[in-house]
């Protein structure tokens, strides 16, 4: 597995990723495969997840150093997303106290999450089992939300912002939906 997605990283250049090979990523992708993922859905994944990495990344740089305390990924799923801005923080930008938390409310992905970053070592970074609305944001520096579904990317925008983050970036997961459905919509008004 680790040749595998060192060679989708090679082939798409996600350097951003790379920690995830360090990492005991056998568990993230039996989680994958336990959904039958494919190949093609993993690579889009992961530069997917590079991408937004690359993005927060131009983002986090604009924010001084002194002020970043803590970021908050609300419904971060298998901590893919988190996992790689907890790499991108600590190795790259050398943020090595910031602490970073993935709020999920499935506890088995919470387990099977903090069990990955304990087994590789992983300094300030955890997940909690919790709902976005219920999870207390104070302090965040950054919130982030990637994909989260029906209301939580509003939840997380309002979290962020009681909050007092830097820094709120979110995406919504039903966003192509939306687009179509507000196609349909502009082009039923247009044909009248």
């Amino acid at each position: 597995y680790r040749r595998e997605l060192q060679r989708i990283m090679d082939r798409y250049n996600l350097s951003r990723l790379r920690a995830l090979i360090d990492l005991d990523a056998r568990a993230l992708f039996e989680a994958e495969a336990q959904r039958d993922m494919d190949l093609k859905n993993a690579q889009d994944k992961f530069r997917q997840i590079d991408k937004y990495v690359e993005i927060l990344g131009s983002l986090i740089e604009k924010i001084p150093k002194g002020t970043l305390h803590s970021v908050v990924d609300m419904g971060a799923g298998k901590g893919y997303l988190t996992f790689a801005l907890h790499d991108y923080l600590t190795n790259t930008l050398g943020l090595n106290k910031i602490k970073v938390t993935g709020v999920e409310m499935r506890p088995d992905l919470v387990r099977l999450c903090n069990g990955i970053a304990r087994d590789s070592n992983l300094a300030n970074l955890e997940f909690v089992d919790g709902t976005i609305q219920k999870y207390d944001a104070t302090g965040a520096s950054i919130l982030i939300a990637l994909h989260a579904c029906d209301t939580a990317t509003d939840d997380a925008i309002l979290k962020g912002i009681s909050a007092g983050a830097s820094l709120i970036v979110v995406a919504p997961c039903c966003h192509k939906q939306i687009r179509r459905e507000i196609e349909a919509q502009f082009a039923a008004f247009h044909a009248t």
